[in-house]
């Protein structure tokens, strides 16, 4: 046996057959256990899948937003003329409520 190995001495080839023949002995194959490489594949599809999953999500998250941004603006325009009808209302209340208090501590009459 030792001589299948070329390049080797015969001692050498010897203690490589011997260590090979241990591990052949000590090597028990279970089937219920997955292959390391295909588990890590497996992880790296789970993962991805997951990613492109948030990434969706994400995106989608954005566009609604968007959607209730422009909602939000339209409904803003959409209300400056009532807005600035009570601030114009306001301003004429409130000078009509500061000539009042002017005159009633001035004691003075209004006609």
């Amino acid at each position: 046996m030792s001589s299948d190995i070329p390049t080797l001495g015969p001692q050498l080839a010897g203690k490589l057959s011997a260590w090979r023949a241990k591990m052949e002995r000590m090597f028990k194959f279970d089937p219920t256990r997955e292959n390391s490489e295909k588990a890590r594949r497996d992880m790296e599809l789970m993962f991805a899948q997951k990613a492109y999953s948030l990434q969706d999500q994400i995106s989608l998250g954005v566009e609604d937003l968007q959607a209730i941004n422009q909602k939000y603006l339209a409904a803003i325009q959409a209300s400056q003329p009532q807005l600035q009808n009570a601030v114009n209302a306001e301003a004429a209340t409130g000078a009509a409520t500061r000539v009042i208090a002017a005159a009633i501590r001035t004691r003075t009459s209004l006609f």
